[in-house]
């Protein structure tokens, strides 16, 4: 009899304590964009910088908000940008290098 009381206290509080982290879960969980994961995959994954953010995860955050272009990911292959670009609901503009050649 003597260790029920501390027993059915013990259940009480993880019963309480639950029902908390549950709401507290709910309420203060962070909404992510599922885009980035799957822009990610996509990308090279070589967190090399050249693009100007510090890393992939960045890069593709940064195109998310607009802040960066898909041209700045010197890695990534034309394929792959045409991927990327069709996730973002953006159209890819090619630059054409000019011609050096005989003047």
């Amino acid at each position: 009899m003597n260790i029920l009381i501390p027993v059915l206290i013990l259940t009480f509080l993880g019963i309480m304590f639950g029902v908390g982290l549950a709401i507290a879960s709910k309420k203060l969980c962070v909404a992510a964009d599922l885009r980035v994961e799957k822009i990610y995959a996509k990308l090279p994954g070589a967190n090399c910088g050249a693009c100007g953010q510090a890393g992939c995860v960045g890069f593709a955050e940064a195109l998310l908000k607009g802040t960066c272009t898909l041209e700045r990911c010197v890695l990534s292959k034309d394929a792959t940008q045409k991927e990327i670009a069709e996730i973002l609901g953006i159209e890819l503009k090619k630059k054409v290098k000019p011609r050096q050649g005989k003047s």
